[in-house]
C-alpha cells in the first residue's frame, strides 16, 4: 500500500474521531439540571456559528497527522493564548471565586512544546497575535475566559486519538490537551457557577456576549493568518 494512501486513510479515520469529539464536547457544554442556568446558555447560543467556522478552519485531523504538524498547531495555539492569559492575569479573578494560575494554559503549551524539541529561546521567538479583545471589566474577561474554558472540554477525547498516531502521552507532549485531566466537567461547572453569578444583570450579560465573540474573531483571525504555513506544510508531506 503506497505511503500517501496510508496517510490519508489515517487522516480520514481521525477526521471522523475528531468531528465526533467536537460533538460531544458541545454535548457537554450542555448543564445538567442542578448547574447555574441562563448567561452561558446564551453565550453558547451566540457564538454557535463562530465556533463551528472556527472548528472548520483550524482542521484538526489534518494538524495531528503527524508530529511535524502538530507542534506547529501547539506553536499557533501558544501564539494566541500566551497573549489572552497575560490580558485575563489583570482580572481579579480572586474576588470572582475563580484561580486563574490553576487554569493557565500558556505553561502547559509550553511544556508540550519543549516535549516536541523546541527550547526556550525557540518558544520566546514564537509570533503571537496583536489581535486581541478588549477586557476593560470583569464581564469582558468573563467573555474571553469562556472561550478558552470551553476549549478544554473535548480535550481528553482529542486526546485519545491523538496518543497513538502521535506517540504523546498526557504529561510528555499532550498537557494541553490532558488540561484538567477527570476533574475537567468540576472546572466547567465551578467556572460557569461564578460567571452565572457575576452574570445576573443584562448589562453584563451583554458584555459577556461580546467579549465570547471578539474572542471567537481573534481565534479565527489568527488562524486565518498561520494557515498558509499549514497549506505549504500539508504540500511538502505530499
Amino acid at each position: 500500500m503506497p505511503t500517501w494512501w496510508k496517510a490519508g486513510a489515517v487522516s480520514a479515520r481521525l477526521a471522523f474521531r475528531i468531528a465526533i469529539v467536537a460533538a460531544l464536547a458541545a454535548k457537554l457544554m450542555i448543564a445538567p439540571p442542578s448547574s447555574p442556568p441562563s448567561v452561558r446558555f446564551r453565550l453558547r447560543d451566540a457564538t454557535a456559528e463562530a465556533h463551528r467556522k472556527l472548528e472548520a478552519t483550524m482542521a484538526l485531523a489534518q494538524r495531528c497527522a503527524d508530529r511535524a504538524s502538530y507542534r506547529m498547531l501547539l506553536a499557533d495555539m501558544f501564539g494566541i493564548y500566551a497573549p489572552l492569559e497575560a490580558a485575563l492575569a489583570a482580572v481579579a479573578w480572586d474576588d470572582l471565586g475563580l484561580d486563574f494560575s490553576k487554569r493557565a494554559k500558556t505553561p502547559w503549551l509550553r511544556a508540550d512544546l519543549m516535549a516536541l524539541g523546541l527550547s526556550t529561546r525557540d518558544i520566546a521567538a514564537l509570533p503571537r497575535t496583536q489581535h486581541l479583545p478588549a477586557i476593560q471589566c470583569p464581564a469582558d474577561g468573563f467573555g474571553v475566559f469562556y472561550v478558552l474554558e470551553g476549549a478544554s472540554l473535548g480535550g481528553q477525547l482529542i486526546l485519545r486519538q491523538i496518543k497513538p498516531v502521535l506517540g504523546v502521552t498526557e504529561s510528555a507532549g499532550a498537557r494541553f490537551f490532558a488540561s484538567y485531566g477527570a476533574d475537567v466537567g468540576e472546572y466547567w461547572r465551578s467556572f460557569t457557577a461564578a460567571m452565572a453569578v457575576y452574570g445576573e444583570s443584562e448589562e453584563r450579560a451583554q458584555a459577556m456576549e461580546r467579549a465570547a465573540l471578539a474572542t471567537f474573531e481573534c481565534f479565527q483571525h489568527w488562524m486565518n493568518e498561520r494557515a498558509p504555513r499549514v497549506t505549504e506544510s500539508a504540500a511538502h508531506v505530499r
